[in-house]
């Protein structure tokens, strides 16, 4: 390992954090396709947690918080941090943190009114369907849902 590959390694690294806050899996990936040596690698990202630069309980609390505005549902913001790396732990102590501040079911309900609205003409069967699929992309518990769908497909017709 050179001084100069960790030095570009390093200046790497602080330009991705620079556009938005990233996973130590996020940046070793990065790093590995830049073809950084295992050694350079982990220097680097040594230097960047001592700086507390890097931190993957952070980095999920502000992933959480900036995706539920989008809205999702609780179970696709914890397969996103899956997808970059965080530990089990780390996401179910990021999304009991949410919970306290965040009802997927509230939020479901309201979203399912204003897609009722734009769905009038539609069969229930169709509306049902298509709303199902959609949320459930969304990450929405099954639970809420189903129940959510039940009460306001047959009250709204």
């Amino acid at each position: 390992m050179s001084l100069r590959d960790y030095s570009k390694a390093k200046s790497y690294c602080l330009r991705l954090i620079k556009f938005r806050v990233r996973s130590e899996y996020e940046i070793r990936g990065k790093l590995k396709n830049k073809d950084y040596a295992e050694g350079t690698i982990d220097q680097a990202i040594d230097f960047l947690k001592k700086c507390a630069l890097l931190d993957d309980v952070l980095f999920a609390k502000l992933w959480v918080t900036s995706r539920v505005k989008k809205p999702l549902g609780l179970r696709r913001l914890a397969f996103e941090l899956k997808q970059k790396g965080i530990s089990p732990e780390i996401i179910e102590t990021s999304l009991e943190s949410l919970k306290d501040e965040y009802s997927e079911e509230k939020v479901l309900q309201g979203l399912v009114d204003v897609k009722l609205a734009k769905m009038k003409n539609l069969e229930p069967e169709k509306i049902k369907a298509r709303l199902y699929g959609y949320f459930l992309r969304k990450g929405f518990s099954q639970g809420y849902l189903i129940e959510i769908l039940n009460k306001k497909v047959k009250t709204s017709f």
